[in-house]
């Protein structure tokens, strides 16, 4: 495209049509104009402004390739690259304006947008820990744009227009790094045509001729920076996509090593199951044999409880047999010391009781004889 419009035939045609024009163009009222007792007339700001294109490039640039080449994470620089892809050429269609002033209230208006985007809006954790530098970029462009209205209205007037630029990018946020915004200037120009009345001595075409040759010579500056940036945002998201096809790959490869850990796990199983057939034969065997000697040390013990029952019972039998000869033999004996002992109580017994019946009677026969033989019974 710069090729294009660089080339002499085209050049001077566009000169020639320009200067054609400029001699025909009807007068423009300025937003100069309504400001009380400007200190600077409206070329002066203009170039002014203008000079803030490079500044506003080249701290852009800076603080994004410093972010660049510090940073190891690959979303971190690849917002950088689109920081500068994007802002740059924002400043630049806010700066190159037909009217100065409103270039420098629309620049003014992106710095702020740009660092309320930067602070509190989306782009407040864009870049990690870098975020303090690009806030301090954002807000050092900015005092360079108040600097000029204060250089061109004095204090007073610029809080006004403080307070526009502030009321506006509230309302107008900038949304993502693509920077898309709606200009202020609409608003000045319709701003400007509601008011009629003043012009200036500069020519509406000669005006644009001078901007146009301007932007163009900045933008031809810029146009091999931008082509460098836009394959390195290429590049780096070819690198991206790498990086994430290599993290499918170290994912399909970490899939494939699980499967392989499952085919390990399922040989160990089945080799578990083998070995554990082979315990359960085993297992078996022993119980088997443990029930055979259990079967037989039964046997063997009720046989020998049989024996011992039947051997208790003979001598059981054997012991009665005993108890009771010898029961006989102590009755008998018994029996006989009764015998011997009532043989020898008896005759005592007759004579105690032959004497208890007999003795009363003898007792009266002495008695009456005693009785008889005394004197005065003669």
């Amino acid at each position: 495209m710069f090729k294009f419009l660089h080339t002499p035939g085209r050049l001077v045609a566009i000169l020639a049509v320009a200067l054609c024009a400029s001699g025909c163009g009807k007068p423009r009222e300025g937003l100069i104009n309504r400001v009380d007792e400007p200190h600077l007339n409206e070329i002066e700001v203009y170039w002014r402004v203008i000079d803030q294109s490079p500044v506003f490039a080249n701290a852009v640039q800076n603080a994004a390739d410093s972010i660049i080449k510090s940073s190891t994470d690959p979303i971190v620089r690849r917002r950088a690259l689109l920081w500068k892809i994007n802002a740059i050429p924002a400043a630049q269609n806010a700066i190159f304006r037909i009217d100065p002033v409103v270039g420098l209230l629309d620049a003014w208006t992106l710095c702020v947008q740009m660092t309320d985007f930067f602070d509190t809006g989306n782009g407040k954790d864009a870049f990690g820990v870098w975020q303090p530098m690009v806030l301090e970029t954002c807000r050092e462009l900015e005092a360079n744009f108040a600097l000029i209205g204060t250089e061109l209205a004095g204090d007073v007037s610029t809080n006004r227009g403080r307070n526009f630029v502030d009321e506006w990018a509230k309302s107008h946020r900038i949304e993502d790094l693509t920077f898309t915004r709606e200009s202020t200037r609409v608003y000045w120009a319709n701003l400007v045509r509601q008011g009629g009345g003043v012009m200036t001595t500069v020519e509406t075409m000669g005006d644009a001729l001078r901007v146009a040759m301007d932007r163009m010579d900045a933008s031809y500056l810029l146009a091999l920076k931008q082509a460098l940036w836009q394959v390195e945002l290429l590049v780096h998201d070819d690198l991206l996509k790498m990086e994430e096809i290599e993290g499918l790959f170290e994912n399909l490869e970490r899939v494939a090593a699980m499967d392989r850990d499952v085919t390990d796990i399922a040989r160990d199983i089945d080799t578990i199951e083998t070995e554990f057939g082979i315990l359960q034969r085993d297992f078996a065997a022993i119980v088997d044999s443990i029930n055979a000697y259990w079967l037989t040390a039964t046997t063997a013990v009720q046989r020998e409880r049989l024996g011992m029952e039947l051997l208790i019972d003979d001598q059981r039998t054997a012991t009665f047999a005993d108890l009771e000869a010898m029961a006989g033999r102590v009755v008998d004996n018994s029996v006989d010391k009764l015998t011997a002992a009532a043989g020898r109580m008896v005759v005592p017994a007759i004579i105690a009781v032959l004497l208890v019946i007999a003795g009363p009677f003898v007792l009266g026969y002495f008695v009456g004889r005693r009785s008889s033989a005394r004197p005065g019974n003669g």
